[in-house]
């Protein structure tokens, strides 16, 4: 590792592998995956240690406000850091726990409730990395015509959540507020790195992750770039047929901001 390299412990050969603006992978079913599935959002732990073990050294404390079942939590463990995940709905806990026990994994600390009030209980400058997978804009219950299948779920009934607002203004409101905090818990010169699916939302196409880039620019972050990870192993919809063309958004957008350390 070059002495200069006060970001993370990779070589230039790693880090060169990383910075690539795609991912073309299908993440192995691991780490309680069976478990985890409930959970219709859940991201690869490896994926996630992946981006920590990136924007951290060995020791480092990372903070998911949205933890769902841990995947980022997960990835902590995996590589030697230390994590706190927020969550609203306990079910989800719950089954992050539940993982932990089966595979021998250490827990790391779990705050349940409302992102937007908890993480004002942090000091200021205390996190080195945020990875995060935000709620989608409208999740609901809806079925494909074409298969019965279901695609989306409520993720908890809690009128705090964010996924369970309709407006879409609203809705990145929201999200702006949670992320002011995380500007005030993050270090200077911290990075956030989160993942967001654009979505067709009756007959409109969102593009969310750009849009909420945009807003947490306005808590004082600067947009550095973004990943494209596409799992190619996901199934495929007939989103349209056959009347008009619905785009099937097979891949995630990870969108990574900067605090200035000025």
């Amino acid at each position: 590792m070059d002495p200069r390299n006060t970001l993370n412990e990779l070589t230039a050969r790693e880090w060169t592998y990383f910075i690539r603006s795609t991912i073309l992978t299908t993440y192995p079913q691991e780490y309680g995956h069976e478990l985890r599935k409930q959970h219709y959002a859940n991201k690869p732990p490896s994926l996630c240690k992946a981006f920590i073990e990136f924007f951290t050294k060995t020791g480092a404390q990372v903070l998911d406000p949205f933890m769902g079942v841990g995947g980022t939590l997960i990835g902590a463990s995996l590589c030697g850091r230390q994590a706190v995940g927020v969550e609203i709905n306990e079910k989800w806990v719950n089954v992050y726990f539940q993982v932990c026990e089966k595979y021998n994994l250490p827990k790391q600390h779990v705050i349940l409730g409302d992102c937007a009030v908890k993480l004002k209980e942090f000091p200021p400058e205390f996190f080195d990395f945020v990875l995060t997978d935000p709620p989608y804009f409208y999740i609901s219950t809806e079925r494909t015509s074409a298969d019965k299948t279901k695609l989306v779920q409520e993720f908890s009934a809690e009128n705090k959540d964010i996924g369970n607002i309709r407006d879409y203004e609203r809705f990145l409101d929201a999200l702006e507020e949670v992320f002011i905090e995380i500007y005030r818990v993050l270090r200077k010169g911290g990075y956030i790195a989160f993942f967001m699916k654009n979505r067709y939302v009756k007959g409109r196409f969102y593009p969310i992750s750009y849009d909420l880039a945009r807003r947490i620019e306005k808590a004082g972050f600067v947009w550095r770039g973004e990943h494209i990870w596409f799992n190619k192993g996901r199934r495929l919809y007939p989103f349209g047929y056959p009347y008009q063309y619905v785009v099937d958004t097979v891949h995630h957008n990870i969108e990574v901001l900067r605090k200035p350390s000025q």
